[in-house]
């Protein structure tokens, strides 16, 4: 079964500029729709290995700016209703609005919402599209870096045919490290969620 793994992975990471352009468009589907991106992270890392980094948060990024478009341009009314039934998506509505791109920032590395739900809800807010994306890009950063370098360092180790203490070791560093940086970021986000479910509704003005 490994063997067979192996040339699955060897044969799409062969593949050269096709494999980088599926990789790209998985991952700008993946800001569109619910697809986990740990999961795909890990697969990209074992297939093309670490080029696919910058791959993945460009796309990324560029998938949630075009998410947050629709959601600004088509879905804004759906969501609007929804907030008045949801404190919480107001309470992160209210903080986008207070504190613009820094929450964004914060809300990638660590939120109770999928990052694609969020793309959406957040044309409802009046961020700066360029704003978002900058802020996207930073906060994305962290979790794809730490999950594609899981992936390939799996792949190394299975071409070894051992677990190489020092990869395992360093992917389980990362894993601490990106779990530190959760908690953390959960630990700012509370009295921003608190202060905001206080605020009165939000004055609307037209987006940019």
């Amino acid at each position: 079964m490994v063997e067979t793994a192996l040339s699955y992975l060897e044969g799409i990471g062969q593949a050269g500029f096709p494999a980088a352009l599926a990789c790209a468009a998985v991952f700008l589907v993946g800001a569109m729709v619910f697809l986990p991106r740990p999961l795909i992270c890990v697969f990209s890392g074992a297939t093309v290995g670490l080029w696919a980094i910058p791959v993945a948060i460009l796309a990324s990024t560029a998938g949630a700016m075009l998410a947050l478009l629709v959601g600004r341009r088509l879905l804004r009314p759906r969501f609007a209703a929804a907030l008045a039934e949801r404190p919480r998506l107001s309470a992160i509505v209210a903080a986008v609005e207070a504190e613009g791109w820094r929450v964004v920032a914060l809300l990638r590395v660590s939120s109770p919402l999928p990052a694609s739900f969020q793309n959406y809800l957040y044309g409802v807010t009046n961020i700066d599209i360029w704003q978002f994306g900058f802020a996207t890009l930073i906060g994305c950063t962290p979790s794809v870096v730490t999950f594609i370098y899981l992936g390939a360092a799996l792949k190394s180790s299975l071409d070894a045919g051992t677990l190489a203490e020092a990869r395992l070791v360093l992917a389980a560093a990362g894993c601490v490290l990106m779990g530190v940086v959760v908690a953390l970021v959960a630990r700012r986000m509370r009295p921003l969620y608190a202060g905001a479910v206080r605020q009165p509704a939000l004055t609307r003005r037209s987006p940019r």
